[in-house]
Formats: C-alpha cells, structure tokens, sequence
C-alpha cells in the first residue's frame, strides 16, 4: 500500500474521576461523578451517577472501556484503575497509537455521549469544562491528536454556544444525539435548530451523529432492549437509522449545501436498504410529499460519510456502493468492541483493495474533517 497518514476517525477518551476535579467547579466536582458500589445496594449490582443521573453498571467500567473486555473470559471485574492509560493521559495515548500503527486521532467523548440527558443547571458547565480538557489534553501533539464536541441540542442558543467555544479552541468538528432534543421533543434537521448548524458552517466544521447510550430516555431504548445483548445487537443501528432519516428528509442538506454529514458507529451493512426504502417510499407517497431531485443513495454518495465496524461483512458492499472514500475507519478505542490491532483488521481484509483501504484509513478523514493531509505524519 502506498504511504499514506493512518487516521482513526472515532477514537474515543473516558472522562475519569480526574476530570471531573480538575475541571468543574468544586461544588459540582463533589456530586457530578460518583460510582457507587453494589455493597450499597440491596441487589448489589454497581451503579454510576453522572451529573444527576443514576445508572444502574450492568457490565463493570473498566471491562467496558477495555478492548475485548467483555469476551467470554476476559470480564475480571476490571474498575479505573486496570483501564489503559491511553484512555485518559495524552502522552500514552501517542504511545498506544504508535504501536497500533495509527498516526493521527480524532476524538470522542464517552460518559459526555449522554450529555444531551444532563440537567439544565449542569449541562453548559460540563460541556464547557469537557472542551477545555480536551484542548489541554491535545495540546500535547496537536498534529496527531484532534477532538469533536458533543453539542447537546436542548437550548439552541447554548448549543450555538458550544460551537462557537469549541472553534475557538481547536475542535475539528461537532457531534449530535440522533435523540430528540428533551422537552421540545425537536428533531434533527428541525430548522428551528438552524442557528447551530450556521454556526457550524461558518466555521467549516462537520457534523457527526454518534451513537449515544441506551440510557438516553428520548428514544426509550431502555424499555424496547432491557439488558446489554439487546443494546448491543440493536440500538447503534436503529440510533442512526432514526438519525439518517431526519439528515435526508428534513431538507437540512439543501438549506446547507456546504454542510459534512457522518452517520457513525452504527454499523453499516443496513445503509442501502436505508436509502432504497426512503427512495422507495417517496415514490409511494408521491401525492403526499415532492421527492427531492436527488435521490438518497445519490444524496449519500455527494454528501454524507459513514464508518461501522472494521470487520463487519457488508463493509466492502458498502464501500463500492457510496466509495470508500465516504466510509470513516474508526477504532472505538477503549470501548469493548475496540481491537488492539485495529489497522491489522482494515489491511488484512481481502474483500477490499488496496485504493479502498488507503480511502477508508486516510482520505474520508482528510475531507471530513477538513484536514491539512501535507501537514500529517504518514506510515
């Protein structure tokens, strides 16, 4: 393969006990990050409290934010303490992507997925204090290590807020919950949301949706898929199929011609029977809705990225379909589904050639993000 920068396009850094002190208020700092042992339970199972909420640890943290912690076997119970430090420290996470192979990071939250879910008094503080940690925690390479804001969607002009900080600071991009907005119940796309999405233009920075929790009570996830296997097999996908929805018919594209869309990590082999069904049901309810003049494989293909799972078997599919440069490759890194070899997966796939790599590992990245691809190291 020819030289080319190895981009991870949704790595992702845990918010531990430290971040939380070292970046909140003190009155906040005491109560915004608790775990609570199952010893103080009648049913003694772990739970965490984050900015308010309660949420009941089916799986403990340390094997959730471990790559392959939850395989049958590898569950030790693992807490903060056993998790890489490459998940919360700068310069072991620059040694952990040297030897994964990986030259530049682009970085997720992962308790701040549910940041739309947090109280109003607590909400812009928490956003706010996690964009300063990240801007510290990439000042150590800014090069190689790069981040992407939540923007919880509740009050617009907060969210118009966090966009601009986050600008100021160094951020390469923005992310939304698919989730309706709490209390307005508004949807992606809403144009009642379009001061947040001119924001984002005007600053060139992309728009991802990402999978958020299934503690994320606007879509109920938690009823529908009560435990963990059930999550696991449905709710990253049916998150964004909810989210591609709203993206290709709100009409938020053609009022952003300019707008970078990605739909990430949920899974992709659905993708095109998403966009035939859309196509198709225009067609069906042409009395009742005008079909755009694009269609949504066509509107996908000149608009959108999409990044699932390294190893997932619709991913050649997919790429041929949209073309790999429209396919993110991501690392997920810490979180269980994660891999310690993940460049090995990409590369040693045999459905995929060459080109489709080099696109999927570099240059979907390079112009999603808006990269300066000449500045980046290569490997």
């Amino acid at each position: 393969m020819t030289e080319h920068p190895v981009i991870d396009a949704d790595g992702h850094i845990l918010e531990g006990p430290g971040f939380f002190v070292e970046y909140l208020p003190a009155d906040l700092a005491a109560t915004a990050f608790e775990l609570l042992p199952g010893s103080e339970f009648d049913d003694g199972i772990e739970r965490m409290r984050l900015a308010g909420h309660t949420v009941t640890m089916d799986i403990a943290i340390g094997d959730g934010c471990t790559p392959d912690g939850l395989l049958a076997g590898n569950a030790t119970g693992r807490g903060f303490e056993d998790i890489h430090a490459g998940a919360f420290e700068a310069p072991a996470r620059l040694d952990l992507m040297d030897d994964m192979g990986i030259d530049v990071s682009v970085l997720y939250p992962s308790l701040l997925l549910m940041a739309q879910m947090f109280d109003d008094s607590t909400r812009a503080t928490i956003v706010d204090a996690y964009q300063r940690w990240m801007a510290d925690f990439c000042a150590a390479d800014p090069v190689r290590l790069r981040w992407v804001t939540p923007v919880p969607r509740v009050s617009v002009d907060e969210a118009v807020t966090h966009v601009e900080n986050a600008a100021d600071r160094g951020a390469v991009g923005a992310f939304f919950s698919a989730a309706p907005a709490p209390g307005s119940g508004r949807l992606v796309g809403d144009p009642a949301e379009d001061p947040i999405l001119d924001a984002l233009v005007a600053h060139d920075l992309p728009l991802a949706l990402h999978v958020t929790d299934g503690w994320n009570s606007t879509f109920d996830m938690r009823r529908l898929l009560p435990n963990r296997l059930m999550w696991d097999i449905a709710a990253g996908p049916i998150d964004m199929m909810h989210g591609l929805t709203y993206v290709l018919t709100s009409g938020m594209l053609d009022r952003y011609p300019t707008l970078r869309v990605a739909i990430l990590e949920g899974n992709v082999g659905w993708i095109p029977y998403w966009a035939h069904k859309i196509h198709e049901s225009y067609e069906h309810l042409g009395s009742l809705y005008d079909e755009p003049p694009r269609t949504a494989l066509e509107t996908l293909r000149e608009r959108c990225w999409v990044s699932g799972e390294t190893d997932e078997p619709g991913l050649a599919g997919v790429a041929a379909l949209l073309g790999a440069d429209r396919c993110l490759w991501a690392t997920d890194f810490p979180h269980f589904e994660a891999s310690w070899k993940p460049v090995d997966e990409l590369t040693s796939r045999d459905d995929l050639t060459n080109d489709q790599k080099s696109a999927m590992l570099c240059d979907s990245s390079v112009t999603f993000y808006g990269l300066d691809r000449a500045s980046l190291p290569t490997h």
